[in-house]
């Protein structure tokens, strides 16, 4: 390869004087593509089932891998010298992604064996490049900033650090630890990986009616911050709205499963899917209340890869329910809010999201952050305060307890439960219902009932049966008076 032909854009993501401009060889390994079983296809005549073969067929064609043919098919890491005989003098970037997935699929054969070759394997790799002037390695690792690994390969993962840390204890090889996405880049890339193209005039136009929302509300809204950097963050992540961005990197960002870049790219493309199905007149931007429960892929992501099924019963019973009975918030929807954008719905999805977090001090928000969440030039904070108040008054999963932000438990409040439900109660068919069981309970054939009594006068003198009445008296027509003193 010469230079970065080919790569389109290459100016976004190097700086033109750090391009090179001289032949640079290139070898990739992917684990998840790998084939240790069955090799995969390299050319006609050559499959490589080793990292190793892979990366040699790469940096020398043929006569790489068959410098490597009896380690790649024995499965025996080759030695640092062979390796270095594959780099010569030339430029060359060797890439290694997803090796989890790789160990994985060989241990079913001998897991301590190919964890072993593979390690061994990485040694001498290092070695290489090491004496290579002109050779750099880069190697992903799937751990969080504690040094953990939390996906599906996190046994792999764990394992593969630890080599690392103590390749690095033990010699003088000191691998340089880089954060492809710093905290103020994750938002960019986010976007980029997202939307094709962003109308960056249209964009400003925007983010111009959101300061105009937000200074008119200001007094509604949590302070500014010292350095007020709101429009500049929302045209830089627009469409993603600032606050969207904060919830995602600040709380659910830190729960142990969530990983920064891929897990928002995987919320947030469920998310802007939703968006471009159901097209809600009030979206300028993506905001959390965007996060739509009621979507079997957004649900899942949240319920199963993030493990936070404890909050099923909330979800199915305040913030989405399907076609079944509708859940508080749609009913909110549906009822005083019905021809408006989903008021109930934004606010149980913004506490939802809230909710997310590691530490018990960041779950939740209260009404002025409520307020900057929703808050666009199409939605109004009136109804937003209305929205929340109903909601707070209804919910059986809100934490009620006293200066308690506005945040879901997982488990409901038996209390609440049991008011609101009072509240769905039709007196006049409960109490046709006791009167029939009283009816039945009392009547028999052998007395005469005159149910419900406000007098003598519903007391016939004689109706010819020659059966003793039984006189109830309606439990209506008696007053009853508390005594003061016991008899």
């Amino acid at each position: 390869m010469r230079g970065l032909s080919g790569v389109a854009e290459a100016d976004e993501f190097l700086e033109p004087d750090l391009q090179p401009t001289t032949p640079v060889l290139i070898a990739a390994f992917d684990g998840e593509n790998a084939d240790p079983a069955n090799g995969r296809k390299l050319n006609d005549t050559i499959r490589a089932y080793t990292p190793w073969g892979e990366l040699a067929f790469a940096l020398a064609g043929e006569a790489g891998y068959q410098l490597v043919e009896a380690s790649d098919k024995e499965g025996i890491a080759p030695g640092a010298d062979t390796l270095r005989e594959l780099l010569g003098q030339q430029p060359a970037l060797i890439l290694i992604d997803e090796v989890a997935p790789y160990l994985r699929k060989v241990s079913g054969r001998n897991a301590q064996r190919a964890g072993e070759q593979l390690l061994a394997f990485m040694t001498s790799l290092m070695k290489a490049v090491e004496s290579s002037p002109n050779a750099a390695l880069v190697f992903t690792l799937a751990v969080g900033r504690d040094g953990k690994a939390s996906d599906a390969y996190s046994r792999e993962t764990q394992d593969i650090a630890a080599f690392f840390a103590e390749a690095e204890s033990v010699s003088a090889r000191k691998a340089t630890v880089i954060d492809p996405t710093e905290d103020d880049e994750t938002v960019k890339v986010v976007c980029r990986r997202l939307f094709a193209c962003i109308d960056r005039q249209k964009a400003a136009t925007v983010v111009a009616d959101y300061k105009a929302a937000w200074d008119a509300n200001r007094d509604s809204l949590p302070p500014a911050p010292a350095q007020d950097r709101r429009v500049e963050e929302f045209e830089a992540g627009y469409p993603l709205h600032p606050e969207l961005v904060k919830v995602l990197t600040q709380k659910t960002g830190t729960l142990g499963n969530f990983q920064r870049v891929r897990g928002m790219l995987r919320l947030l493309a469920r998310t802007v899917a939703r968006l471009w199905q159901t097209r809600p007149a009030d979206a300028y931007a993506v905001h959390t209340h965007h996060i739509d429960l009621g979507f079997d892929p957004i649900r899942l992501e949240l319920i199963t890869r993030l493990k936070q099924d404890i909050y099923v019963p909330a979800i199915r019973a305040e913030i989405a329910n399907g076609e079944q009975t509708p859940a508080l918030a749609e009913q909110l929807d549906n009822g005083p809010f019905k021809g408006l954008p989903t008021y109930g719905s934004y606010v149980a999805r913004c506490a939802f999201m809230h909710t997310l977090a590691f530490n018990d001090a960041l779950r939740g928000l209260n009404a002025e952050e409520l307020r900057y969440a929703i808050l666009s030039p199409g939605t109004d904070i009136a109804f937003v305060d209305d929205a929340r108040k109903r909601f707070v008054a209804d919910s059986a999963y809100l934490d009620d307890k006293p200066g308690a932000p506005l945040r879901f438990l997982a488990e409901a409040n038996l209390t609440q439960i049991i008011r609101r439900e009072e509240t769905n109660i039709d007196r006049e068919e409960a109490r046709s219902k006791l009167n029939a069981y009283i009816r039945e309970l009392f009547a028999g054939p052998a007395l005469n009932l005159i149910p419900f009594a406000a007098g003598p006068h519903d007391v016939p003198d004689d109706d010819g049966s020659g059966k003793p009445y039984l006189v109830m008296l309606g439990y209506e027509a008696c007053p009853t008076a508390r005594r003061s003193h016991p008899p």
